[in-house]
């Protein structure tokens, strides 16, 4: 019905005014079919349950406790390891570019079947320009290159993955044990002249499991990996790693278990979780205020 509608549109981050008469049917409902309709409207993805892959609700989850499982071979005392964390919300001195990155791993039972691959799409960045009062979008790119690393990430060095194009605009690669995957839009993005301006980060992908041959056996249900978001601030659009100045973090968000249903995988600088638990610096987001000015969810969505 209408009220229903307008709490879709308050989660859309849009208005009802020009279109609640045109998508209500007569009896109050609207149908499935109506809503594709306001979804592609308004840049967004309905599944076949109705519902948007992202939601205000999974991008709360994201940052709303420990991780949903345990990462192989990532050691214990990484800061990293258990849980979300916002510690860089704003760009230090000197710092002039960011960029969204993603992480796959398996979890800590290495249950790694054959003939399983992970496929990601749509990873985008964003800042909250405290001038404009709205989200900037720093990133987009449907289809993300990246390799697979030491899971602790010892010499920074990498191996290539056997990236792969899907029919649904995707890109998927296969998992190698002892290694994550890691991954990142081509290009950083750049920050506004005036780096004051940034008021808040939020990043988000979608990911998956599928079959490396559709022909060989499915063992997609046994598969365990996890994957989250995160980000980086960078000193220029071009510079290297360097020792690790170059790039100091912004955070990283919450590692989800992955089905065969794609799921968001999203970051932003708060959470009344982390904000309770001490997990970042000063001036976090609040779960009200991300519910109150809502990123765009899915805008890259297929």
């Amino acid at each position: 019905n209408v009220t229903d509608l307008s709490i879709l549109a308050t989660n859309w981050g849009r208005t009802t005014a020009t279109h609640a008469q045109g998508d209500a049917n007569s009896d109050g409902t609207i149908n499935i079919y109506d809503l594709s309709i306001l979804a592609s409207q308004w840049g967004q993805t309905i599944s076949a349950n109705g519902s948007t892959i992202n939601s205000i609700s999974k991008i709360i989850y994201d940052m709303n406790g420990p991780y949903e499982g345990c990462l192989h071979g990532v050691p214990s005392y990484y800061s990293w390891v258990t849980y979300p964390d916002s510690s860089g919300a704003y760009p230090p001195s000197g710092m002039t570019a960011m960029t969204v990155w993603g992480l796959i791993y398996a979890d800590c039972t290495t249950t790694e079947p054959s003939n399983v691959r992970i496929e990601m799409r749509n990873m985008e960045s964003y800042y909250w320009s405290i001038g404009q009062q709205k989200w900037i979008r720093m990133q987009a790119q449907a289809q993300p290159g990246g390799a697979h690393y030491f899971e602790d990430f010892t010499g920074n060095t990498s191996i290539s993955a056997d990236l792969r194009s899907e029919s649904d605009g995707g890109i998927s690669t296969t998992m190698v044990t002892g290694y994550n995957f890691h991954f990142y839009p081509s290009n950083r993005g750049s920050l506004p002249a005036n780096p004051g301006d940034v008021g808040g980060i939020f990043t988000t992908y979608q990911a998956r499991l599928i079959l490396d041959n559709p022909a060989g056996p499915n063992n997609l249900s046994s598969a365990k990996y996890l994957a989250e978001s995160g980000a980086d601030w960078w000193a220029n659009l071009t510079i290297g790693f360097g020792s690790g100045d170059n790039n100091p973090g912004i955070g990283q968000g919450r590692f989800t278990y992955l089905t065969t249903n794609y799921t968001a995988i999203n970051f932003w600088t708060g959470g009344d979780w982390v904000i309770e638990n001490d997990h970042g610096g000063t001036g976090l987001w609040t779960n009200a205020q991300i519910t109150q000015n809502p990123p765009p969810l899915d805008a890259m969505g297929n």
